[in-house]
């Protein structure tokens, strides 16, 4: 996703998603709506989320989350 600085709306849901790389989103510095419902993640790293400071919606329901680490969500407001 490193061309998607303008990405306001990012809807992932069904699809399979297992890992989600630290940063994969970090270049999105507008985005404002994230739906990862409905996939088969298991882990989340503590910088997944990183410089998503438009971030108001986010969808994690629906996956397999055996842990949620504390700062994993630092940087949204």
């Amino acid at each position: 996703f490193s061309k998607a600085f303008y990405m306001k709306n990012l809807y992932l849901r069904f699809n399979r998603i297992k890992k989600i790389e630290n940063k994969t989103f970090s270049s999105m510095k507008l985005l404002f709506h994230l739906d990862l419902s409905q996939n088969f993640i298991v882990d989340l790293d503590d910088s997944t989320f990183d410089e998503l400071n438009n971030l108001n919606y986010l969808n994690l329901s629906c996956n397999f989350l055996r842990l949620i680490k504390k700062n994993l969500f630092k940087d949204l407001s």
